[in-house]
């Protein structure tokens, strides 16, 4: 028995790599050939950023200065900022933005894109942490002409992606009660905290609850390139998705998988 088990547990690690290798082989014939000559523009799309009151200045300046960069146009940005008393517009270094009536840690971005009725405007939304930088035109081209279709939700990849991706309306309109659950008015602490956990259990349910709708990105690119590094002020984790041109700096891993709830991520 435990020679078959080990047969089988060979087997199913070749067939992994094989889709591994397959898979991200069509991302880079994506990258080498969709992308440089595909014009697919013509659907309205936001980057919506995800914010809070404690952190957006310290970190979406870095954000919006690297998207407008590598060539995404301010009037496709959006801030969502999350801890406030009521909705409120304002422009941030020259980008629409929003106070927002919650504090809901991941889902802050997406109940602030339901409560001010964008799914009306606004064709698909790519999601992103303020805690990310763009550092390649591969994001640009992704954002502007990869080829998002009604119904779907695109997730960065096969991995858990921090609900870091492609969103289109119908997918969060389909989603809202799951979204509009979540919502936090409670500031205090312990508050926060618990959204905070309670975000970290949600991790890509809007993906996983669209199971039949969802897409990835990069199927094949399973896992960032993960670095130590120092990102405002503290020590983080800078997970490079090379393949998207994204940096994501997290607070809550390290290297041999271990998580933690922090009220500063």
């Amino acid at each position: 028995m435990e020679v078959q088990n080990n047969f089988r547990s060979k087997i199913r690690g070749f067939f992994t790599k094989m889709r591994i290798f397959i898979n991200s082989f069509n991302g880079f014939l994506f990258h080498s050939l969709y992308c440089k000559f595909s014009n697919n523009t013509k659907n309205y799309k936001k980057v919506i950023i995800n914010s809070n009151v404690n952190y957006y200045e310290k970190t979406c300046i870095a954000l919006i200065d690297s998207l407008v960069k590598y060539g995404v146009k301010k009037d496709d940005i959006i801030l969502m900022v999350g801890g406030f008393s009521k909705i409120e517009k304002f422009y941030y270094h020259g980008v629409e933005s929003y106070f927002l009536d919650n504090n809901t840690i991941d889902f802050t971005a997406f109940i602030g894109v339901l409560d001010l009725e964008l799914t009306n405007s606004v064709d698909y939304f790519f999601y992103i942490h303020d805690t990310t930088v763009i550092n390649s035109k591969k994001f640009t081209n992704v954002f502007y002409k990869y080829p998002v279709k009604k119904q779907h939700a695109y997730s960065i990849g096969t991995f858990i992606s921090m609900n870091i991706g492609f969103y289109s309306k119908e997918s969060l309109i389909k989603n809202k009660t799951l979204i509009m659950s979540a919502k936090n008015t409670d500031y205090s602490r312990q508050g926060v905290y618990n959204s905070k956990v309670l975000g970290f259990e949600m991790e890509d349910a809007i993906f996983k609850n669209s199971f039949k709708y969802r897409k990835t990105i990069f199927l094949g690119y399973s896992f960032p390139i993960v670095n130590k590094t120092i990102y405002v002020g503290q020590e983080r984790i800078e997970e490079n998705f090379k393949y998207l041109g994204i940096l994501k700096y997290k607070a809550n891993s390290d290297h041999v998988g271990k998580y933690k709830i922090t009220l500063t991520d």
